[in-house]
Order: structure tokens, then sequence, then C-alpha cells
């Protein structure tokens, strides 16, 4: 299953075995609680969706030398993925 419909999505060869995760904010400028609060909501509802699949989670590698908004976002992502599915792989772009 693929999240998303962005340029990455899009590009993905879909598999029964995982859910990847491909859409979310996307704009690392981007200072709207809202949409930070839209994919946390999605990616709790793909997290518990089917424990026996893999969630596949595009990151950014920015989370090492930025401290924004975004980057904490991602870090709290990644800290929620880790903690409640029991098979993920975060992948940092």
């Amino acid at each position: 299953m693929i999240i998303g419909g962005g340029d990455l999505a899009k590009v993905i060869n879909d598999r029964d075995d995982c859910i990847f995760f491909a859409c979310g904010v996307s704009n690392s400028l981007c200072e709207d609680e809202y949409e930070y609060e839209r994919e946390r909501r999605l990616l709790k509802a793909m997290a518990g969706y089917n424990n026996d699949k893999r969630l596949v989670y595009f990151s950014t590698l920015s989370i090492y030398d930025k401290d924004t908004m975004y980057t904490r976002f991602k870090k709290e992502q990644e800290s929620y993925i880790r903690t409640y599915c029991p098979d993920y792989c975060i992948i940092r772009l």
C-alpha cells in the first residue's frame, strides 16, 4: 500500500507486505500546525492499520544539522514509529 500521491509515491513499486508512508508535510519551511497535525493523525491511523505489514517512513537527513519546526516534527514522527510499530523502516532522504 502506498500512502501519498507526490513524486516519491509515484516511483515506488508497491508491495503487499509494506505500507509506504510517502505523504505529509513536504515543505521544510512550513510552520502551519494544521499541516503537521494532519500528518500525525494519518501516521497514527496507518501505524495501527495492519500490524503484519512493515511501515516504511520517509524522513529527512536535515534532522542532524537543523533545528526547525519541520525537523522537530520529523524526529517526533520517527520516535512514534519506533515506539508503536513492530516492523518499520525509516528512510532519511
